[in-house]
């Protein structure tokens, strides 16, 4: 996997005593939500941005799961609040995740900046993949996102959907060597979603 330098280093959690210092934080009381302090930003980022892609350790391995953390708030060490976390700027913030991902919630409760962890917000966008390197539980994640979608949408007739899951099957069995390298038994992840298929209707 190659990367820019785009990406947002995680520290820790906000001391909960360090956060009512600084800010009022009933106003900003909602389910789901984390306060994290942000190392030093390399671009700027608007209130709202989503990032899908958590990094983990030296190597910044991704984690095999997309999310959708959205920045909700970010203040200076004053208690500022500022609508964007700036490029160079170390931040506090609160992201919203339905459910704050366990990566996160490992994470030290600090009292300031004092922490690098190895944990990293970013954006699939941001990130170059090599499709030689990434792992099987990416790809298989990935399969199995895009199954679930399909099968819950309500544009298209159950008909439709049972179709699409046929198709998946005969594209799976006519290239199984191929698709073994990359994704582990994507046979059993269409079967799996055929029975969710017939139990929602």
């Amino acid at each position: 996997m190659v990367m820019e330098n785009r990406y947002l280093q995680i520290q820790g959690i906000v001391d909960r005593t360090v956060l009512n210092e600084l800010i009022d934080v009933e106003k900003y009381a909602k389910p789901n939500t984390e306060w994290l302090f942000v190392d030093y930003s390399p671009v700027q980022y608007k209130l709202n941005t989503k990032f899908d892609i958590i990094l983990a350790g030296e190597e910044k391995k991704m984690l095999p799961k997309f999310f959708n953390i959205k920045l909700l708030d970010a203040f200076e060490q004053t208690g500022k609040k500022l609508d964007c976390i700036p490029l160079g700027w170390k931040t506090i913030c609160r992201f919203e995740c339905k459910p704050i991902p366990a990566a996160v919630l490992k994470l030290p409760v600090l009292s300031s900046w004092t922490y690098t962890s190895e944990l990293k917000f970013a954006r699939h966008e941001d990130i170059v993949v090599d499709p030689f390197n990434i792992s099987k539980s990416v790809y298989s994640e990935v399969l199995n996102d895009f199954i679930s979608m399909s099968i819950h949408t309500d544009s298209i007739n159950k008909k439709s959907k049972e179709d699409l899951l046929d198709i998946l099957s005969k594209v799976i069995s006519g290239n199984t060597e191929n698709i073994a390298h990359k994704i582990t038994n994507p046979g059993l992840i269409v079967e799996s979603k055929r029975k969710e298929l017939h139990l929602s209707h």
